[in-house]
């Protein structure tokens, strides 16, 4: 009966580890430094819920004798792997808000889990640690002392804790003494039941704890970081619109679209603009186009791709509604001082590049016309 639940208390926690690290992979946009250590500390913790409940699942078969060897191995050393990565994790928390916050927390306990290891190494090796007698596992006289290490860094952690309790939050401090209070009592259930080891099952708790109240939070805040800084990447500062990184996403995802439309705008005598009036002006003439191009095309893809070039992408287009669009928009320029020319293309997603040249031939045919018509030089 005791075996049974036992097994039943891996699995169950090895399956909510599972749920939270398929939510962290299909969620996470950008991984800061304590998500890719608390992802660690989940996978660490998910092999020893497995290795652990093969132990169990395994006992009493007599032909699984070496099988059940190298699981019980594994199910001793990796709480020492947990303990290592846990221990750079909860530091992370307190570097956050302060950059001087010493290694040395994490050097001991490396130092403190590399001696563990050899201890369990040695012992299980010379049968003092464990043995394996007809299908079952028989805990040697070194058994007693497994839980030292882990009990060494939990006091040291307590001891850190306090020492720098004005660094951690109180969602920090509760999610953290969560962990030393499931170890706590894991470690008097098995006092009370030596076959009551649930030693990972209070790790994997401890983990859930911490995910509900620090690490979804973290991750939700690191999400908002990359939206923002993606948002910025692509954006041009002085429009608002598109710029040369976004022209080129969009360019990317209009491949598997059948019918595009583009618009190709380049600003008439910007230099000559710039250089008589001040960049001021021309930046003026830059923000007039692009609201020329946000009002005709308000649903569409408008980007700056260099200085002067402004290029509109409209996806599955509609080519009655485009042709309007580019009236509409050839009337909008005339009343603005004929600021820009233009041209336009429609044409097959999988040729986005090759409308677009379409479209910029077109404008330098306009351009072309602009010239002529104003005397301008084409320097200009």
């Amino acid at each position: 009966m005791t075996k049974t639940i036992l097994i039943t208390a891996n699995l169950i926690s090895a399956l909510f580890l599972l749920i939270i690290l398929f939510g962290l992979y299909i969620s996470i946009k950008k991984r800061n430094e304590k998500t890719k250590y608390f992802i660690w500390c989940l996978w660490i913790c998910l092999f020893g819920l497995i290795f652990d409940g093969l132990s169990y699942l395994l006992d009493g078969f007599f032909e699984k004798n070496f099988l059940l060897y190298f699981v019980d191995f594994f199910s001793y050393i990796t709480i020492d792997v947990l303990v290592a990565c846990y221990s750079i994790y909860f530091c992370s928390f307190i570097k956050e808000n302060d950059d001087k916050f010493s290694n040395k927390y994490s050097y001991y306990v490396f130092s403190l889990c590399i001696l563990d290891f050899i201890f369990l190494t040695i012992g299980s090796i010379n049968g003092n640690l464990f043995k394996v007698e007809n299908g079952s596992t028989i805990e040697g006289p070194w058994g007693r002392f497994i839980f030292v290490m882990p009990l060494i860094v939990i006091i040291s952690t307590i001891v850190v804790i306090i020492k720098e309790i004005k660094k951690i939050n109180r969602a920090n401090l509760i999610a953290f003494g969560s962990y030393i209070m499931f170890f706590i009592v894991s470690l008097l259930l098995q006092l009370m039941n030596e076959e009551f080891e649930l030693g990972y099952v209070g790790a994997a708790l401890s983990m859930v704890v911490i995910y509900v109240m620090i690490q979804s939070k973290s991750v939700n805040e690191s999400n908002l970081k990359a939206d923002i800084y993606s948002e910025l990447s692509t954006k041009d500062v002085l429009t608002g619109l598109k710029n040369r990184r976004g022209y080129e996403n969009v360019i990317s995802s209009v491949a598997n679209i059948n019918k595009i439309g583009v618009v190709f705008c380049d600003i008439n005598s910007l230099k000559t603009i710039n250089d008589t009036l001040g960049h001021d002006s021309g930046d003026r003439i830059i923000q007039k186009l692009s609201n020329i191009l946000e009002k005709e095309f308000p649903n569409d893809d408008n980007c700056r791709i260099s200085g002067d070039e402004f290029v509109t992408i409209i996806k599955n287009v509609d080519e009655e509604f485009f042709n309007t669009k580019i009236a509409d928009l050839k009337e909008a320029l005339s009343i603005n001082n004929s600021i820009a020319s233009f041209g336009y293309a429609i044409g097959d997603g999988k040729m986005a590049l090759d409308v677009v040249r379409s479209a910029e031939r077109m404008m330098y045919s306009d351009k072309e016309k602009f010239y002529i018509n104003t005397g301008k030089s084409r320097r200009v």
